[in-house]
């Protein structure tokens, strides 16, 4: 016995929503003559609406689907946050982070990767990788450790907002 569920497209569906409700067959008479079950047509209803437009529920579970994707990147990203303040900062963890912040945004060539002169940004993995990207790398003056303020700050606030 064949477990295969035939598929029907949108239009299908849209039409036999439409006909369900101008019809002067019942639903199951109507359903018949398509060749599907009426609980496939009272579902379709509940998706479509008489002018094959979808009901809001419908585009209330997209939206919903939408939103459940979207917390799903932010629970990553908080997790790579996470990780990233509780663990010493080694050059292993920055290579991680570059190559999950590229395949997440994508960030074009000509990016400015600005850090402090930690060893674990000056390996050259690091650099490599950094290069690879086709990003600037830029790094504070020597003991200039101003030049970070106004990024460490952001990123202190942000840790405080997401993190904790």
């Amino acid at each position: 016995m064949s477990n295969s569920r035939r598929k029907y497209d949108e239009e299908f569906k849209k039409r036999a929503v439409r006909m369900s409700y101008n019809s002067e067959l019942t639903v199951t008479q109507m359903a018949a003559s398509l060749g599907v079950t009426s609980n496939m047509i009272y579902r379709w209803r509940k998706k479509y609406t008489p002018d094959g437009d979808k009901t809001q529920m419908a585009r209330q579970n997209e939206e919903l689907g939408q939103l459940r994707h979207r917390i799903a990147e932010l629970e990553e990203e908080n997790y790579i946050l996470k990780k990233a303040s509780t663990e010493n900062v080694k050059k292993e963890l920055v290579l991680q982070t570059l190559k999950a912040t590229q395949e997440r945004w994508r960030l074009p060539a000509g990016v400015i990767f600005h850090s402090d002169r930690g060893s674990q940004y000056t390996s050259d993995e690091v650099m490599k990788q950094v290069a690879n990207y086709g990003w600037k790398q830029s790094f504070s003056r020597v003991g200039k450790p101003g030049d970070n303020a106004w990024s460490e700050s952001f990123f202190s606030i942000l840790k405080k907002e997401i993190v904790h």
